[in-house]
């Protein structure tokens, strides 16, 4: 325990590694970084040859360092980065030596200078987007990086509402499918982002500038996520390692800039939003240590005439690494302290009277995470262990003051217990205050361990792991005047977030990577399995003590090296099945409770004294305890073909979720009592009437309402490809194409429950029908995006034009069954539907109208985007860009309607100073 605490102490206080001679060997420490010597180089290639022949490799670190015990010999070292002139030198080691090595731009740079996202070469489908490539898009925000990948395409900036993603989908539909969003797992230097305990929502009101600012089940808003401290992103659209769970769509892997770099500032203007950024790399004790800082400001405008329609972000971000070399180990400590904020706190309606309507929004996210590896020098079986955890609070907070005018009489309930009670009118106009105060907190624990070995001539790769999380809301909730709601709809009750029961949620892990020389072919296979379960449930719930496994499996065969021209070519066929789970989220499992309140009296006189509102309420759990996780079956077939630095890459999925989370409409009988006030003479009363000396009518009705069930349904099918050019010589210019072909199932795949918009007799309609599960759309659209850009290093310039192109889009509606198979009663007894009941006077409303199946097909459109950065010196970097700066939008036929298309350009420029 004392050894364990010793070890921490050295770390804390940036205690130093010193060479040391190790078992008749030496140390070689050295440290790799660009010409002038601030901004380390991680992962360069160092390799060392001795007199004898024999070689030594390794790669430096994530702060460009690399730490290699040597026996006493003359040794020829090498050091290789990209875009860099290899580094060599001789020398001969008798004692422990200490290299700073700095390293010069060289003529491979060109062909390295990548600013599109690249697809990985390794097992699973995915696209990386490197700092050279997100330089040159100039994004405002996170979801402008969407348009790198396959598929994607610029959009305008829209900082009004959430950015939610959606991967491997041709359309963006109703909420029933967010599972989509929902299910895309964000990973920021090792640790999921967490949205599952929002519960930020106003029902039953709207703020003054008339958009929803809540988002709730949807995922994670991509808005929160700046763009300037990250170094690299993975997006993972294929089947991913068993590593990651909780999701069923891809992962978003983020790395930060952890190394020591010059100071960075950056400045961004364009028509919606104004952004500033600033950032270095400090280095502490002899290179050992690193300290990231970052900062930046975001405000953006969704229409630069209102005010009222604004996104205000700050963000602020330390991160620290620490190395510490004990005995034949090598200890890793990585800190984050991050800070993100929207502090957009006041909002007025400035057409209103001298008591204006205020809407104030604010949320501040602070977390701190920390991730401790150790490491054998010389790495027998085990060859890694790593622990992570993190917690993070959010403290979001809405408050919203109206003016409430009603032209015509209204009423409220306000009782917080069931049955009858006396309801209140409300004045005509009123003031009123509305406070929604929620505290997400997360805390996040993972612990995992690497190992490999031989067995004959397979190498394998073990990687084993377990995952805890808690996810719990301690808000105070809704908080409002039940007598003076802002809107007069409000039939909710204030609710406390902090007494919902937490989420706690348990994965264990393990997966073998195997590598197989078969002859001069390659063959590489992936194979893991996941278990998910939810702890703390109690037993009502069907997802206690449920395992959910996901197995996964990726491999790929690579064929030898043929010659084609002259030039080698090499070729590789993969593919990829898997299995994929997301857990519901807090509002899903733990929704708020229904106060439904049924008017039985409603007598309005002209003196208030004698006015009387005489309701029956009911209070019930809508909660569903037979929600299921959701789930979703992937399998992947890919090709690559990389031929005289020319790649091309193709990829043929399927997808399939059939279980995703949807608002459903369940049943519930109810009765009450419908006073007769016929008899009333207004002029006798001396007070209000009387409930109990009035005669009455007993009513029984059915009445629907919302709860989260599973049964959306998602089927996806597409081709994605991308061919990458090598740089043309002497005008240094590359050819990229990519593109996608998406095919998308939208459906429910469980009983729909409706109601017929009609009243009989002057009655509400007593029956609900069920249908079967058939309506929905299918989106099918095919995009390519041709990119030619071209780097000048002379000139410190790089352009790129780009043409996107939307080949077709079109969606077509299924048909509805018009017909119910079952009804139920107002007593909520359900009854089959026969063919005698079409005819049934009361019955035959229950048979749907007529539905027409419609087919929507939008031609052929085009934008041409433009983007340039240019060098000024070493220190300042000047861009612009304009995208759909040439358009061909022609209009077209529907329904003998002419359609008009139109776009309008987006443009902005930046300047990014370093020094």
């Amino acid at each position: 325990m004392n050894r364990i605490l010793l070890i921490i102490i050295y770390i804390c206080f940036f205690k130093t590694a010193f060479g040391q001679k190790i078992n008749n060997t030496y140390t070689l420490f050295i440290s790799v970084t660009d010409e002038t010597g601030r901004e380390s180089l991680p992962s360069a290639l160092v390799e060392l040859t001795d007199k004898e022949g024999r070689k030594y490799t390794g790669i430096t670190d994530m702060n460009g360092k690399i730490q290699l015990h040597l026996p006493l010999s003359m040794f020829q070292m090498k050091v290789s980065y990209v875009g860099y002139r290899v580094f060599v030198k001789t020398f001969e080691l008798n004692h422990s030596l200490t290299f700073h090595i700095q390293m010069y731009p060289g003529e491979n740079l060109l062909d390295e200078v990548v600013v599109t996202a690249s697809e990985s070469k390794g097992l699973s489908t995915s696209s990386h987007i490197d700092r050279t490539a997100m330089g040159h898009l100039q994004p405002t925000g996170f979801s402008d990086l969407l348009e790198l990948l396959p598929g994607g395409i610029a959009k305008d900036p829209s900082m009004g509402t959430a950015n939610l993603i959606r991967i491997r989908e041709a359309g963006a539909p109703s909420s029933h499918y967010d599972i989509s969003s929902l299910g895309t797992s964000f990973v920021v230097d090792g640790i999921p982002l967490s949205g599952d305990a929002n519960l930020q929502a106003t029902p039953g009101a709207s703020s003054l500038s008339g958009k929803q600012q809540g988002f709730v089940s949807k995922g994670i808003d991509m808005r929160s996520i700046p763009t300037d401290n990250i170094e690299s992103v993975e997006v993972i659209r294929g089947i991913p390692s068993a590593e990651y769970g909780d999701l069923t769509g891809g992962v978003v892997k983020i790395h930060r800039k952890n190394k020591t770099s010059p100071f960075e500032a950056r400045f961004k203007s364009d028509q919606f939003s104004k952004l500033f950024y600033a950032g270095k790399g400090f280095a502490i004790g002899n290179h050992q240590n690193i300290l990231n800082v970052s900062l930046d400001y975001l405000d953006s405008k969704t229409d630069p005439r209102n005010n009222m329609e604004n996104y205000k972000r700050l963000t602020g971000s330390l991160r620290f690494s620490a190395q510490q070399h004990v005995r034949r180990s090598l200890l890793e400590w990585n800190s984050h302290l991050d800070y993100s904020g929207s502090f957009d706190n006041e909002k007025k309606d400035i057409d209103t009277d001298e008591k204006q309507d205020k809407f104030r929004s604010s949320y501040n996210r602070m977390a701190w995470g920390n991730t401790f590896r150790w490491k054998p020098l010389q790495p027998g079986f085990l060859h890694l262990i790593e622990i992570s955890s993190s917690l993070s609070l959010q403290l979001d907070k809405l408050e919203q003051t109206k003016n409430v005018y009603l032209n015509m009489p209204s009423s409220v309930p306000n009782s917080m217990t069931e049955g009858e009670h006396d309801g209140l009118f409300l004045p005509s106009n009123y003031r009123a205050h509305l406070t929604v105060d929620g505290k997400p907190f997360n805390a996040f624990l993972k612990l995992k361990a690497s190992f490999s070995f031989q067995t004959f001539r397979m190498k394998h790769s073990l990687l084993a792991g377990a995952e805890y999380s808690v996810d719990k809301n301690y808000g105070k909730g809704e908080l409002y005047d039940s007598a003076r709601p802002v809107s007069p709809s409000m039939r909710g009750r204030p609710r406390p977030y902090k007494d919902i029961p937490a989420l706690q949620k348990l994965s264990i892990y393990a997966e073998d990577r195997i590598t197989i020389p078969v002859g001069k072919h390659f063959f590489s296979l992936l194979a893991g399995i996941r278990f998910n379960t939810m702890l703390g449930l109690n037993d009502g719930y069907s997802l206690q003590n449920k395992i959910y496994p996901d197995p996964r499996a990726n491999a790929r065969w690579k064929f030898p090296e043929i010659m084609v021209a002259g030039k080698d070519m090499t070729f590789s066929v993969g593919g990829g099945y898997g299995i994929q789970t997301k857990t519901p989220t807090m509002a899903q499992l733990y929704p708020g409770l229904i106060y439904y309140d049924i008017e039985e009296m409603n007598y309005y006189h002209n003196n208030p004294d004698y006015r009387r509102l005489y309701l029956m309420t009911y209070i019930w759990n809508p909660a569903n305890h037979e929600l299921r996780a959701a789930r979703n079956r992937k399998w992947e077939l890919s090709a690559d073909v990389v031929w005289a630095g020319n790649r091309l890459s193709v990829t043929y999925f399927r997808e399939s979720c059939r279980t995703g989370f949807r608002a459903h409409t369940a049943l519930k009988s109810l009765s009450y009592k419908r006073y007769d006030t016929s008899g009333i003479d207004p002029d006798k009363l001396t007070a209000p009437p009387d409930p109990s000396v009035l005669p009455y009518k007993e009513i029984r009705m059915l009445t629907g309402y919302g709860q989260t069930k599973n049964g959306s349904r998602i089927d996806k099918e597409g081709i994605e490809f991308q061919f990458q050019s090598k740089r043309i010589p002497k005008i240094n210019t590359r050819i990229t194409l990519n593109g996608a072909w998406f095919n998308t199932l939208y459906n429910i795949d469980a009983p729909v429950v409706e109601h017929p918009s009609i009243v009989l007799n002057g009655e509400r309609y007593p029956y609900y029908g069920i249908y079967d599960s058939n309506d929905g759309n299918r989106q099918e659209r095919f995009n390519t995006n041709l990119i030619i850009d071209t780097y000048l290093p002379r000139l410190g310039l790089t352009f790129s034009t780009s043409a996107q192109c939307m080949w077709f889009t079109k969606m077509k509606t299924l048909p509805k069954n018009r017909v119910p198979y079952a009804y139920v009663d107002e007593y909520g007894e359900k009854h089959p539907y026969t063919h005698a009941d079409e005819t049934d006077p009361v019955r035959q409303w229950l048979v749907r109208k007529e539905y027409s199946v419609t087919e929507q097909d939008v031609p052929f459109a085009m934008i041409i985007n433009l983007k340039a950065t240019k060098q000024l010196g070493k220190h300042i970097n000047l861009a612009l860009f304009v995208n759909k700066i040439l358009d061909y939008t022609p209009d077209y036929q529907r329904n003998g309607l002419t359609i008009h298309r139109s776009v309008s350009p987006y443009f902005g420029m930046e300047a990014n100073l370093k020094f």
